[in-house]
Formats: structure tokens, sequence, C-alpha cells
């Protein structure tokens, strides 16, 4: 699998990214050898359980050993929304769930735990991206919002675009309600329990990346469902309020 270390940290990595040296893109674990919670442990988000003081630090840590600047870096305040915005100042967005740059140097982070962590790269215009997914943003449509909107901004063209997707919950850990599996075409649907459907967003993404003219090749989803890998990765289905958060960051480098 293509885990890296850099430090203590335990980075994922995609394989779609490496030859381009001009980007960096990593998405964290749960791992940090030195955290003093333990190994295991190492969450970025503000949780209901977290304690402040360790989520910066850990934070600092984790852009750090990426190679990025704890001052230079974006992120929304997610809130499974559809709205997308292109940046070039670090800072904390609100009401943002994709965020857009060809600024060179600037990290712009994805939080998650089960829902998709999508990061964009066009690298004939030096433009980047990410996007925060789960069933409400991957029904509305946000990865498409996201790369029309490259397309307005920057020229990106789809067909150039690389997508990838990182680890994050498989339908077969991720059950719904009649009330959201009306609202997916039946693809991407499977029974479960009674009155209940395994929902795979993965799938949907898939879909909506070919719909909106990006090339199978250039597409990369994880096959790693992070619910069920407890090693590596935090899951709000399997931890409930107790779960941490992965951050996911790419970067221009200048």
């Amino acid at each position: 699998m293509p885990f890296s270390t850099s430090g203590n940290i335990r980075f994922w990595e995609f394989n779609i990214f490496k030859n381009h040296k001009e980007i960096r893109c990593v998405f964290s674990t749960r791992h940090h050898d030195n955290y003093i919670g333990g190994t295991g442990n190492f969450n970025l988000g503000n949780t209901r359980y977290a304690d402040q003081e360790n989520v910066n630090e850990n934070r600092k840590i984790f852009l750090e050993e990426s190679g990025g600047i704890e001052d230079n870096r974006a992120i929304g305040k997610q809130i499974h929304s559809l709205n997308v915005r292109n940046i070039d100042s670090s800072g904390v967005y609100e009401e943002t769930d994709a965020l857009l740059t060809q600024t060179g140097g600037l990290s712009l982070i994805v939080s998650a735990a089960d829902c998709l962590p999508i990061f964009l790269y066009d690298p004939e215009n030096g433009a980047i991206g990410t996007v925060h997914s789960g069933w409400k943003g991957t029904k509305g449509g946000i990865l498409t919002n996201a790369i029309n909107l490259m397309g307005d901004l920057y020229g990106t063209s789809p067909s150039n675009l690389l997508c990838a997707v990182g680890p994050s919950i498989e339908s077969a850990c991720y059950e719904v309600g009649e009330e959201v599996a009306i609202q997916f075409d039946d693809e991407f649907l499977e029974n479960s329990a009674e009155g209940k459907y395994q929902l795979d967003l993965k799938a949907a993404i898939f879909s909506q990346m070919q719909s909106a003219g990006v090339q199978s090749d250039n597409i990369e989803i994880s096959d790693i469902c992070n619910r069920c890998d407890t090693d590596n990765f935090f899951s709000y289905r399997r931890e409930g309020d107790k779960s941490g958060r992965m951050w996911g960051l790419i970067r221009l480098e200048s």
C-alpha cells in the first residue's frame, strides 16, 4: 500500500501524483510515534473529546513533516455544503467544503473521517483543489461544481485533470436509510437490512468525474475502507463522537 513516513509520521500518498514533484499531496494516518496520547491517536480534528492543545501541536507537526508552513495553510469550515471557493491566502473559510488555488506554497487542507477527501490537480495550468464530499455533497454535485469553476477560472480542461480520492468509507460499511437512498441511482445501491441500503459513494464520485470529462486513467480512488482499517485511520461510523480526524493536504511547491 502507498504509505510513506516522514519523521515519526505515517502518510498515505497517491500513485497518480508520484511523478509530479511540483506538487505535494499527502493524507494523514492515526500514527505518530512520539504523540503523547500514544501511537494510534494522531488526531488533527477539533472533535468533541479532543484536547485542543494536543490537536494544535499535531497540526503543526503534520504541516512541518509535509514540508509546509503552519501559517500558510487554508481549510474550510466543512458543513456538507456545495460551496467552492477560489482562494489565494491562508485562513479558515466559513461554510466551505471545497478550495481551489493557483498560489504556490499554500497548503490546501481537507478534513475527513468517513467522507471522501478528494484532490484535484491541473498540471497544464498549475491549479489544485480539495473537496470534502459526504452523501450530501456527492448528491448535490460539489465535485462537479469544483471542476467547472476550475475551468472558468483557470482554463482547466477536465481531460487534463488528475483526480484522487483518499481512504474513506466503502459501501459495505456505509448503510443509509431509504430517505437517503432514494436520492441516488440504483447502480450505487445494494439492499442491506430491511429498509436500509449500502451506498457506494466512491462509485458515484467516479461516475461524476467521468461525466465531467475526466479520463479514467487520470483517476485514482483508494480501495481502503477507513472504517475497517482500524490500525491506520479514524472512522466516525466506527468510533462515533470519540473519532478523530485525518487531514489531507495538497500544495503547489513554490
